[in-house]
């Protein structure tokens, strides 16, 4: 059975074959929370598996593999339209108010009965009938009704009559009922990416909007959300949007102000063992001002620590880079980091020691030396940058400005976003303990990162937020990861 998790991965995606028209689309209900999309097309090239090549692969290991499994899935893979779903069209899933739901098409409405009857078979709580135009299967709670274009499914409670008749209802609706006739779904259309997911946030249920600005209405904005397989690096993208141009152009006037991109200021003085650095471009009066407006609470409790030490005014100085980096040498011993922002007037706020509760935040004050020490933290200035740090020897360290080598080949990128936070994964969890409790999962992340280069997340534009998986690999990472899957199983 070593290889069994390959073959079930690489066999679904190698159903994919043929081409139809996207009007099963209309059956994804237009009150949909978010909605999904699996772009199939994209899998096999990603992959690298030939159908040729996993087919002798079954037959070379078939004594290993259960004889049901073997008979049941190499006809599909030696002939992949047998399936009846036409698995080169997006396929897509939603959210909405009784769940999850699929829509998927249909290219052959009687291979697809046939293959679902001999799954009937070796699983006797999936129950198959055919009732006029539909056909209806019924596993524990989940209800999928089908006809010869397009199949949806969704799970129900109770009894599934009532519900039988909501998705056929979806499968006869037309565009202008259905969200494909949203601008949502056009966006969804035109994304090459291999997993996409859209949200319009006016949809979001009340408990999930809580902590949203005062000043920002939910049915102007949307978010997009991707997962793309790439070369060398599986790739995350988050946009938040709005369809009205006005709200849109001032949404990115409100972003430009507060932050700004970053300079690498910093980088030189990165040391070469830290695990992880933080960047990012702020403009501070403008950052503060917003983010007290947007969020009332956050705007008290600043001002509430204001009483004691000079918060506001330290926050309000920043101007350009603020960044930092973490080292941490072994297993006992405590991360030191050291934080640095430009701060152009960053010597009047710490010059005046009346605007230091010492007693209330169990302090010493150093005007001499514009420093404040509490609870082994030091924070102080150098004049025009601000510092926090503790460990005065990273500190000491960082002023050499040795650099840090991997962070200098990623400078360019670095100084073309907004914000960037970049961690040295296999560095990172040699450092985690073992105990008895995750030894052996802690042995499979050890091996697994050693693949890895590092995680980077990235502010490309005011708006756009990106998350990359770095490996190894000049292959595709999704043939990386098959290869790793069949290297370790």
């Amino acid at each position: 059975m070593k290889k069994f998790l390959f073959f079930c991965v690489a066999s679904i995606l190698l159903l994919l074959s043929s081409c139809s028209k996207n009007d099963y689309a209309n059956a994804i209900p237009k009150e949909a929370v978010a909605v999904m999309s699996l772009n199939c097309n994209n899998f096999v090239d990603k992959a690298g598996i030939k159908s040729s090549d996993l087919v002798k692969e079954i037959k070379n290991n078939e004594s290993e593999m259960d004889k049901d499994f073997v008979d049941f899935i190499l006809p599909l893979i030696e002939e992949p339209k047998e399936v009846g779903i036409d698995f080169r069209q997006k396929l897509y899933a939603y959210v909405h108010d009784n769940g999850m739901g699929v829509v998927l098409p249909v290219i052959d409405e009687d291979k697809l009965t046939n293959v679902l009857k001999k799954l009937a078979e070796k699983d006797k709580g999936l129950k198959l009938e055919t009732e006029g135009d539909y056909n209806y299967v019924a596993l524990d709670n989940f209800l999928v009704v089908y006809n010869g274009t397009t199949l949806v499914g969704s799970n129900f409670y109770g009894d599934d009559k009532p519900f039988r008749q909501r998705l056929r209802n979806q499968i006869e609706q037309d565009n202008e009922k259905s969200y494909a006739s949203t601008e949502g779904f056009k966006r969804l259309e035109k994304s090459e990416e291999d997993f996409v997911v859209t949200m319009d946030l006016s949809n979001l249920p009340e408990a999930a909007t809580k902590n949203v600005p005062v000043d920002v209405d939910l049915e102007d904005y949307s978010v997009m959300m991707s997962l793309n397989c790439e070369k060398g690096k599986l790739a995350a993208k988050f946009n938040l949007y709005s369809e009205k141009e006005k709200v849109q152009k001032e949404l990115e006037e409100k972003m430009t102000k507060m932050i700004s991109k970053v300079s690498g200021t910093y980088l030189p003085n990165v040391p070469e063992n830290a695990l992880g650095f933080i960047a990012q471009g702020i403009v501070g009066e403008d950052y503060l001002d917003t983010m007290m407006k947007q969020n009332p609470q956050l705007g008290i409790a600043l001002t509430m620590a204001n009483q004691i030490m000079p918060i506001m005014d330290i926050l309000k100085g920043i101007n350009g880079d603020m960044s930092g980096f973490v080292t941490m040498a072994n297993v006992e011993e405590a991360p030191q980091f050291l934080v640095m922002a430009q701060m152009p007037k960053g010597s009047e706020v710490f010059s005046d020691p009346s605007r230091w509760d010492t007693q209330e935040l169990g302090a010493s004050f150093n005007p001499a030396n514009n420093e404040v020490a509490m609870e082994g933290i030091v924070m102080g200035t150098t004049g025009k940058e601000l510092y926090v740090t503790n460990s005065e020897e990273l500190k000491a360290k960082a002023s050499t400005k040795s650099g840090n080598t991997k962070l200098n080949e990623l400078a360019k990128e670095i100084k073309e976003s907004y914000s960037y936070i970049w961690i040295d994964l296999p560095k990172a969890v040699k450092l985690v303990p073992v105990n008895n409790g995750n030894e052996g999962y802690l042995t499979m992340a050890r091996m697994l990162t050693g693949l890895t280069k590092d995680l980077v997340m990235k502010l490309t534009s005011p708006l756009e937020f990106k998350v990359e998986l770095r490996v190894n690999s000049e292959d595709n990472f999704l043939k990386f990861f098959i290869d790793t899957c069949k290297t370790f199983i």
